[in-house]
């Protein structure tokens, strides 16, 4: 039996902006009078978690120490990702519209809603994505958000394509297929389809799942 949707998740599969992120988070611990320098490394780690369990994941006990934090990080994050975007990996546009005249194509993410609007903005694939779910705008998990996609849109058979354990848990959470992209920012730790780029993702979903 065919796929008949696609859902995607969005850091580390279809781009990529945690050198930004890092450098809103640096300038944040500048204004908190802190000399920590946030890496790509770090967040790498945590990426897929939602803002507030990333920050309180890579310094535990900071959310304590500042309560602000979260929110003020949230807005120079903002600034830079609405202003500079992230790197959009390579032909995601190019495959998303190529899926798309096959497929029902769907976002599921852990980030907030003005972050999965920068990434439809920068990214020009707003016209080929039928609905989106993310943690900011709904407080769900990845599975609740998935679970509602079928519902509302009737999937039977819609495939999550994600880089992380917390994406492959997700899609098994929701009962769908799950595909690695193994270009991203993690690892899963069972064996699973895995592709090494966009193009042989979309290559492989014309021909069949």
């Amino acid at each position: 039996m065919m796929y008949d949707s696609i859902i995607f998740d969005l850091d580390g599969t279809l781009w990529d902006a945690l050198d930004v992120s890092a450098a809103a988070f640096t300038k944040g611990f500048r204004e908190y009078g802190e000399n920590i320098t946030v890496t790509r490394e770090e967040l790498q780690k945590v990426t897929g978690l939602p803002a507030d369990q990333c920050i309180e994941k890579m310094y535990p006990g900071i959310t304590k120490r500042f309560p602000c934090i979260v929110r003020d990080f949230d807005r120079l994050e903002r600034n830079a990702v609405e202003e500079k975007g992230g790197s959009i990996y390579p032909s995601v546009l190019q495959g998303i519209r190529i899926l798309s005249e096959k497929y029902k194509i769907f976002i599921v993410s852990n980030c907030e809603d003005w972050y999965l609007n920068a990434f439809l903005h920068h990214s020009n694939v707003d016209g080929y994505i039928i609905d989106h779910g993310c943690y900011g705008r709904s407080g769900n998990t990845k599975t609740e958000m998935i679970d509602r996609l079928k519902e509302e849109y009737g999937l039977v058979r819609p495939v999550y394509v994600g880089d992380t354990q917390h994406d492959y848990l997700a899609a098994m959470g929701s009962g769908v297929d799950f595909i690695f992209a193994e270009y991203g920012f993690g690892e899963v730790d069972t064996d699973c389809r895995r592709v090494g780029d966009f193009l042989q993702l979309a290559d492989i979903l014309m021909v069949g799942p």
